[in-house]
This record gives C-alpha cells, structure tokens and sequence, in this order.
C-alpha cells in the first residue's frame, strides 16, 4: 500500500464530506497531503503508552524537569481534559503542588478502559507514580515567583521547594518532601441584567427587570506540605505512602450596585429603552472569610513475578471547609423614577430621572442583611485491589487483569443564616453613610462605569454587632435558608471489571467488563410554611437511591503501515447526579427572585461512545490525527428554569437539575503537530493545533416538538499554540477560540440562555540561566477580552460580561 496515495485519498474524503463547514482546514489538510513527501521508508515514532490503555503518540506529555506537572499541562492546552487520575485514582491535590520528579508519565486518556471508575467522563489526565528511590540520586528544587493581577493592581508571591531521591545506597529506601507557600488575588468586575416582559400601548415588550453591577476580589493564601516514601523488599515486593496536606485562606468582598427597575411600575419604552417609576436602587456589599484543609494520604504496594503482579492501594481523602461570618448587607433608595437606554445593548445607560440624588450616602438606608456561617466536611474513602496475569498464552506483551474497588463517600453541610430586614422608618441613624467604603472603581468594566459610594464591610459588621438586638429578625426566611441546606449525603460504590489485553504483530486489543453498583443516600430537612406565609416547622427529609449498571468496552489500535497509526474504542460511561444535587435543599434569592431548588429524583446520565482514530506521521516530526467520535446519550441531566405564577412566589423564577431525554453527539476533531522547520523558519517552531467539530439534538420535556443542542456544547472550538524551542529560550503564544453555546434552557426560545462566542490569547517565556537555573514569565489573558458574555433568547439581549484583566506569574525555577 502506497501511504502518500492512502492519506491524500483520506483527507480529500474527509475534506469533500466536511466542505460546507471546514472552510479553513480543507485548504490546510490538502496542501499537507500535496506537500508532505510521506515515505514508506520512515520508521515509526515509538509510542510510550500505559500499558493499561491504548494512547496516542500525540496525547503524551513532555514532563518540565525543574517544575511541576501543572506546567507540563499548561504547555500543552489543546490537550482538553475534564478529569485528573493519579494512580488510577481520584485527587483533591493541585497540579502545581506535584513536582515533575514525583511524576514517571502524564498521558491524557481520550476513552476510560475497565479498571478506571466509569463516571470518568471525557479525557482525562493519567499521571503516574515514580519509586522515589528511582531517582538518579537526591536532589532539591524550588521555584521563586511573583504574581500580578492588573485589574487591582494587586501583586502576590509564590515559592514552592522539595526535595528527595534515594535514601541508601541499595536504592531500596526513598522519599520525598515538599512545600508550597503562596499568595495570589483574583477577581473580575462584573455585569448582570435580568430581562422580563411589559406593556407599552397594548405591546409586549421585553424589558430590565435588574440590572446588576459588581466588583468581586478575592485575595488566596494557600499553604502545602506533601510527604512520599517508598521501600523496596527485593525484586517481587514494594511498598509505598503519599500524604499531601493543603490549608487555603481566602477574603472575599463584592462591591455592588443594583437597578430594580421591577420594583416599580414601567412607565414608557421600547425595545432600546424604558422608563420605570418609584423603582429602586441598592447598593451592597458581600464579605467571607473562607479556610479549607484537604489531606489526602494513600499507601500501598505491588507483588510482582514473571506470571503475576498484584497492586493494592487505601487512599483517604478530607476535605473540610468554614466560613464563620459571611457578612451580606443592602442599602436601598427607594422612590426613584429610572430610565435605561440601550443605545449599546451590551453596557446600558443608567439615569434617574427625580430628584433623588444617586451619589448621597445618607439617602441610602439599611434594607436587608444576612450574617451566616457556613461549614462542610467531605470524607473519602478508597480501596482497590488489581490482579494481572502476564505472558498470556505465551505472549509476554499479552496478559489477563481482574480487580474490585470500593469507595465510601460523604459530604456533611451545615448553614446557620440570620437574615434582618428593614423598612423606610426603621434604622433612621444607620445609612449608607455611617459605612461608607473609601473604595471607588473608576475604570469599571473597561471604562463604561463608574462603581462607587459603596458600603464599608468591616463599619457595616461593626454596627451590627453593636445594635444587632434593634435589628428586626426574619425568622421564616432565616429558616428557608438555613434548614434545607444542611444536609447529610453519602454515597456507596461497589465496582468490581475484568479485562485482557492482547497484541500481535500490528495488532493490540482490550477487552473489558465492569460492573458498578452505587447506592446514594441522604439526610436533609424540609421547611413547612403556613397559608399566610409564616414559618411552621422544618421536619426531616430522608430519601436514597440505588444505581446498578454494566459497562462493556472495548479498544484497538493498529499501526497502518509505517506512517499511520489506527485507534479505536467503544466504550459505556455514567454520570451520575452529585449527591448533594439530590438533596431537597431550597434557597431563595429574594433580590433576584429565583428559587434553586434540590431534586431527590434525578437520575443518572448513561453514554455510549464509540471513537475512532488516523494519527499520520509525516516529515519525521510532525503529525496529523483525525478523530471521528459519536455518542448516544439517556438521561441527560440540563438546569432548567420555569416561572413562577401563582402564590407568594409569583413573580420568581424556579431553578433545579433535571434529567431530559436521550440525546446524540457526533463530530470530528483535527489535531496537528507540526514542525516548521521545513517552512524555511528558524528552527525549534512547532504549531499545535486542535479543531473540534460537532453536533448535538435534544429534545427537552419542557420543550416538546423541539430540537436544542446539548447545554455547554460548542459546535466548534479551536486550541492552538506557537511554541519556538532553544537550548535556552522557550516561547509559546496560546490561543483559544469557542463558537457559542447552550447555557441554560428556560420555557420557551425568549428564556434560553447562551455563552457568546469566546476567545482569548496567553504567553509563556522561559529563559535558561544555566544547567539548573532558568527564568519564566506567564501572562493569561493578553487581550484582556471578557472571560465569558451571556445572552439570553439573542444578541439582542445580553445577561452577563465578566471583565478579567491580564496576569502575569514570574520567577526562576532552580535546583541546588
């Protein structure tokens, strides 16, 4: 077979199929076929695969020696991923918190196989595992950054050290220890508009119901010790423990401004414009103090002899998290005649139109206020036992594997809010003035706005706790958000699958079975509410729910000749509901009106996969995948939003999960490793490129007759990068690109909720001082772009901008 005949016959297929829509990667996939001089004579990159699953040459991960996995990751964003396993197993721990050195491979997973969990839903990240005592000897390296956050002109640091390798001489004993301290700010500002309906002249015409302005910070301490040893008996027996401990610290405060244009009765308007009189305005301010220990320890073993090999593991994970005084207070004028224009639809025009004066502190009364604790204890627990049994039918690359896994799993939540409200005569000496913050944003959402006369968090606490026994106590609310959020939800999985793994010449298959039976179960509460509206009782919500599946798949891959290489599986994956999702919890949003509520009936989503592979090598250092993938999904599980008509809540919006019907997802995805040497440019450029096509239908219970595509699903989006590689140079311009997408379904096509397209551009430069020392420079989001813009129905009607600046992460990377 002529390989220069057979991939041009199947990129110009592939290309004539896809012509309407490739408009770009037609033109790119011929002029590789025309181009590439593919010989039969070029040897076959080696692939350094798991030996559990079946991996691409393109879906490894180059390991950065002096830093952390995260950055190896980074280096390779086209590479998408939704899950992290290490070990095989779930973890709570940070990529940059895992040094290079503690790591033997990291391989992105595009399909699970039957000894991984089968909620491994989309590709994810193996990493695995190095014997410290493999180590060539022992070494210690760190890092030294600085962080900047432009949009508050905040800087930060972060300085991470470890150090380990072999403890004796035998390089039977080794360990490891490492330490991360860092300090970083995060934060975005922020537009929301909620649109509803009114009349003008007899015409329904949507219209602001809020409008929503607010700057949130968030300032992050994050401390890190983690601990591994090793031991090795002889040649059959070994033993290991990993123990990471992470505490993180972080003080939020929201700064925000609101238009209630519902509040009052709509006047005059149009599409562009409204006027609403004795409307509303608040001015708020929302403060936590957050601290969250993860600790996470794992031991082990594996037996291994020329017939068998046996691997054991226990891993506990806990997560605990507090919040001791979330602190939410409001400020309202009341009686104002407003009026908005949409001249620019995406940042509107605010005006009042009497005499209130918008920038007078003193005409802003106490309204509303929530002081809350919060607290929440995750705990996991998780053992496997994995049994393979090699050289099977006498063929040392095949073998037979069996294993069981069990995990229990519990989250433990509890909120004790006290909400207080006010009224027009009520705390006639606390206004907005007596805790008026010296905090002001002039450059608001790129210049459009101006955020200020903002409440001080730190007066505002202040003044409650002096007067809280004069503040007027909202028991029924209190307990609507309090009770139904504290809970008890556990979940059980029981898991046991069988596999063999078989190769022959060209050829190498897995097949495979697992079997999983997950019992969730809960322990929650339910508000009772009197006909006039006034707290009852809150009673016990006590419910549970079993899931039994099977989950057959199967893998091949076959080298095509010299220069391709064929990858495929058909795999059956689950996701089910969080557990806590589940819940009857129930809060209510009394200032947006919408109503979140839990569902004790959802049901798991169910997927079949089937995916198939060409990864064509060409010029020696360059390659071409073509992915086909499809897949059949039951029970999709969608956030729906419905009106409320009727009762004490007419008016509100009501928000939960819920499961829709069976839904299809097909596509393609082209990935391109491309040197560029043979372009005539310097030497070390190398494009990587991903383009990911697809389509979904869905057919919503709420929306018969109706087909939609799957939410959170972009039809296309692209992942590049433009790497250039030296001896002591490293530059790598990112790029990202997502068409838009499903966000929400709501009642009817005027409530759906979609994400605008998206983009954004990032930088990486990594100068090398000497054999153990180099530089680094990360920048995110050069362009300053929005980070993400909602709409809601079309264009014409944009719900959400979050502006996030540029950053920059700089420092020097070392080994002593």
């Amino acid at each position: 077979m002529n390989p220069t005949f057979t991939i041009s016959t199947l990129l110009a297929l592939i290309g004539h199929s896809l012509s309407r829509s490739l408009k770009l990667v037609v033109p790119i996939a011929s002029y590789l076929a025309i181009f590439c001089d593919l010989r039969a004579d070029l040897e076959t990159p080696p692939i350094v695969e798991h030996e559990d699953a079946i991996i691409s040459q393109k879906d490894n991960v180059s390991l950065v020696n002096d830093s952390n996995v995260q950055e190896a990751i980074n280096r390779r964003p086209e590479l998408a991923f939704t899950n992290v396993r290490i070990d095989g197993e779930e973890s709570e721990i940070s990529l940059d918190n895992i040094p290079s050195d503690a790591i033997e491979s990291v391989e992105v997973m595009k399909a699970v196989t039957p000894d991984l969990d089968a909620d491994s839903l989309g590709s994810l990240v193996s990493l695995r595992s190095k014997p410290t005592y493999d180590q060539p000897s022992r070494s210690t390296k760190g890092s030294v950054a600085l962080n900047y956050f432009s949009l508050f002109n905040a800087a930060g640091h972060d300085v991470s050290i470890s150090h380990g390798g072999p403890l004796n001489r035998a390089k039977t004993f080794g360990g490891r220890v490492s330490a991360r301290f860092s300090k970083s700010t995060n934060g975005s500002y922020d537009l929301f508009q909620d649109w509803g309906w009114a009349q003008f002249d007899g015409v329904d015409t949507r219209v602001l119901r809020h409008s929503t302005l607010f700057a949130w910070r968030d300032d992050i301490e994050e401390r890190s010790i983690g601990l591994a040893f090793d031991y090795k008996t002889g040649e059959r027996l070994s033993f290991f423990w990993r123990t990471n401990y992470v505490e993180t610290e972080s003080s939020s405060d929201v700064g925000k401004l609101q238009y209630q244009f519902d509040r009052g009765q709509y006047a005059s308007g149009d599409i562009s414009h409204a006027t609403s009189m004795d409307a509303k305005i608040l001015r708020s301010v929302d403060s936590e103090i957050e601290t969250v220990k993860t600790f996470e320890s794992g031991i082990g073993g594996l037996y291994e002899t020329d017939a068998v090999e046996v691997d054991f593991k226990y891993t506990y994970q806990d997560d605990s998290g507090i919040d001791p005084a979330e602190f939410i207070g409001d400020f309202a004028m009341d009686h104002v005649d407003l009026e908005y224009s949409l001249t620019n639809r995406q940042f509107p025009d605010f005006r009042v139109l009497n005499d209130k004066d918008f920038k007078n502190a003193t005409a802003f009364r106490f309204d509303d206020l929530r002081v809350s604790s919060w607290k929440s204890d995750k705990f996991d627990s998780i053992g496997t036992l994995n049994t393979r049994f090699k050289n099977l039918f006498q063929n040392k690359h095949s073998y037979l594997k069996f294993g069981l896994k069990k995990r229990d799993r519990e989250e433990n939540q509890t909120i004790d809010a006290r909400i207080y409200e006010g009224t027009e005569s009520d705390f006639a000496n606390f206004r907005l003035s007596d805790a008026l913050s010296e905090s002001r944003y002039d450059d608001f959402l790129f210049s459009r706005y101006v955020l200020d006369t903002l409440p001080d968090q730190a007066l505002a606490r202040r003044f409650f706790a002096e007067n809280e026994s004069d503040f007027t106590y909202n028991l029924r609310r209190s307990r609507e958000w309090s009770d139904p959020n504290t809970y008890r939800a556990k979940e059980k999985v029981d898991a046991y699958y069988g596999m063999i793994n078989w190769e022959n010449e060209n050829w190498r298959w897995i097949l495979g079975y697992r079997y999983e039976d997950a019992t969730i179960s809960y322990d929650g509460s339910e508000v009772i509410i009197g006909e006039n509206g006034e707290y009852l009782e809150t009673i016990p919500a006590i419910g549970s729910a079993n899931f039994s599946n099977a989950f057959p798949n199967a893998h091949f891959r076959y080298f095509w000749g010299d220069n391709v290489t064929v990858i495929g599986s058909y795999t059956e994956t689950i996701q089910r509901p969080w557990y806590a999702d589940i819940v009857p919890s129930r809060s209510i949003d009394f200032q947006q009106a919408v109503i979140s509520e839990g569902n004790p009936e959802l049901r798991p989503t169910l997927f079949t996969n089937w995916d198939l592979a060409f990864d064509i090598n060409y010029l020696d250092t360059s390659m071409l995948s073509i992915e086909f993938f499809t897949r059949s999904i039951q029970d999709t599980i969608f956030l729906n939003r419905t009106s409320i008509t009727e009762g004490e809540f007419a008016g509100f919006e009501k928000e939960r999960k819920e499961n829709g019907p069976s839904a299809e997802q097909r596509g393609v995805r082209f990935t391109l490793n491309q040197s560029l040497d043979a372009f005539r440019l310097p030497k070390g450029l190398t494009l990587r490129a991903t383009y990911t096509l697809q389509e979904s239908e869905i057919e919503f219970p709420n929306r018969p007759g109706e087909l939609l595509p799957l939410p959170w699903t972009s039809e296309s989006f692209v992942d590049a990068t433009l790497d250039y590689e030296t001896e002591k140079w490293f530059f790598q311009l990112r790029y990202k690109h997502n068409e838009p997408m499903l966000a929400r379904v709501g009642e009817n096509a005027w409530e759906d909720k979609y994400q605008t397209e998206q983009e954004s551009f990032g930088l990486d430069i990594s100068w090398k001082l000497n054999a153990k020392s180099r530089l680094f420079f990360e920048f995110e989001n050069l362009t300053s772009t929005p980070n993400f813009e909602n709409v809601e129905g079309s264009k014409e009607f944009p719900t959400d901008i979050r502006e996030i600046p540029w950053s920059l992460h700089s420092g020097i990377k070392f080994e002593l």
